[in-house]
């Protein structure tokens, strides 16, 4: 059994870095350049499928970018997204998609944006739920966005009970869900406490395949974080992005590239030259075109000169950065959840912050 998997779209009219375009092959007008982005991963989804058939597509949430009311525009791409990965296959296939935290109206987790892709026949989970795939002996659990430590526990519970009925004792699950996972970083470099535990996974579960983080990684040996299929800020820097197809069978994960736009620093100090043709020949074109540029170690007075020429090169933005300051990265929080005043006196802790200081901060925080 094959499963495509991807997650984290976050559809939206991006303001950094973007144009308004035309897309002639599915007559979009005058679209935002970086909503067109997320469409074009839809695309290359159908693309992949067209030689490449699967049994199963999970998205594991975050289809959208903004709480609370979604532009017209974004709501159209992304129905004239899934419906044609809906239409556009040769062996027919279920679909699932979790509900997470950004396609919610507010924390409560009661309203979401993503009733209407029931009509196009994909399975929207908005509450756990446990299913045997067209009777194989194979089960997969969905859990939608949850801060809820107990609810946790709880999904993994009846997954595994599901996995001991119906004669499919032994058989493993494989379970998504929409969560943070404890001591896992964020891309910004933050380490959050998170209510799911790698540790509570229990050992008649496969794997477990997490949307939320926006980086792709294999946590462990049972765990995955599948990542955005596209670069979608400066802290996605260096990533490659795409989709996982998932074989149940022999437990092997394959990463699909996709080609989408990338965020690029370009060391004009380490380059050693101002440019590329009248300016010098040590940067390479393919650094610019249809990428968004931040340029560093440069000379101010040839600052015009430069951003003229990357832009001419096919850059979507040009910024010029006077120096990029480190990220020190916090030591994971010990509780199941963020609380901002512990995360503040860790990182006191860890930074060895003097009392006199401390005292000075708590001032200037009230």
């Amino acid at each position: 059994m094959r499963i495509l998997i991807f997650s984290d779209l976050h559809l939206h009219n991006h303001v950094y870095g973007s144009s308004i375009v035309d897309y002639d092959p599915w007559n979009f007008k005058s679209i935002n350049s970086r909503l067109l982005d997320g469409f074009k991963v839809f695309e290359q989804v159908c693309a992949y499928l067209k030689d490449n058939p699967v049994d199963e597509i999970v998205f594991c949430g975050d289809l959208f970018h903004t709480h609370g009311k979604i532009d017209a525009g974004v709501l159209r791409v992304a129905y004239v997204g899934w419906e044609t990965i809906m239409q556009y296959h040769d062996k027919p296939f279920h679909a699932s998609a979790l509900v997470g935290n950004h396609d919610t109206a507010d924390k409560t987790m009661n309203t979401h944006a993503m009733h209407w892709l029931e009509s196009l026949g994909v399975n929207v989970m908005d509450v756990q739920g446990h299913n045997e795939f067209n009777g194989l002996p194979r089960r997969l659990s969905y859990l939608p966005y949850t801060e809820d430590v107990e609810v946790i526990k709880e999904f993994f519970k009846k997954a595994e009970e599901k996995t001991h009925s119906k004669g499919l004792a032994g058989l493993p699950t494989i379970c998504f869900m929409h969560a943070g996972i404890d001591g896992v970083p964020m891309k910004s470099g933050f380490v959050p406490g998170s209510a799911f535990n790698t540790d509570m996974i229990p050992d008649g579960i496969q794997h477990v395949f997490a949307g939320h983080y926006h980086g792709h990684m294999k946590v462990t040996d049972k765990t995955t974080v599948i990542g955005s299929p596209l670069q979608l800020n400066w802290a996605d820097e260096g990533d490659d992005k795409g989709f996982i197809i998932y074989d149940t069978d022999t437990g092997e994960q394959e990463f699909i590239k996709i080609d989408a736009p990338r965020f690029v620093t370009v060391d004009l100090g380490s380059a050693g030259a101002l440019g590329f043709g009248a300016l010098g020949q040590n940067l390479r074109k393919d650094w610019f075109e249809g990428n968004f540029i931040r340029v560093v170690n440069y000379d101010h007075s040839s600052q015009e000169e430069l951003r003229e020429e990357f832009t001419g090169a096919g850059a979507r933005s040009v910024e010029f950065v006077v120096k990029l300051e480190e990220v020190d990265r916090l030591q994971p929080l010990s509780s199941d959840k963020l609380h901002i005043p512990d995360a503040i006196r860790e990182y006191e802790k860890q930074k060895e912050v003097t009392p006199e200081r401390r005292k000075i901060g708590e001032e200037l925080r009230k």
